[in-house]
């Protein structure tokens, strides 16, 4: 899925082409290509680690997100004990 204003560069080394997609294509099944040929790909752009918080408040976090989970038990074994 392409989006706009998203890079794609060639894959020939010899072209080395880069393009920035101005209107989204009508017909995504299809592989774009260069005017050379060459397949285009999108710049990868590697994953960006981002820490919330201190230690104490995401251990905070994790105790809360267990109350709500035994609470989702709760349900699901209610719902099932009344047949819904």
């Amino acid at each position: 899925m392409l989006l706009v204003e998203e890079h794609l560069v060639c894959t020939c080394h010899e072209c080395g082409a880069e393009f920035v997609v101005k209107t989204k294509p009508a017909i995504e099944k299809q592989n774009m290509r260069c005017a050379c040929g060459g397949a285009l790909k999108k710049v990868y752009h590697p994953p960006v680690l981002t820490v919330f918080g201190t230690a104490s408040e995401i251990g905070r976090l994790n105790v809360d997100l267990g109350g709500v989970l035994a609470r989702l038990e709760n349900l699901k074994r209610l719902r099932h004990s009344t047949g819904q």
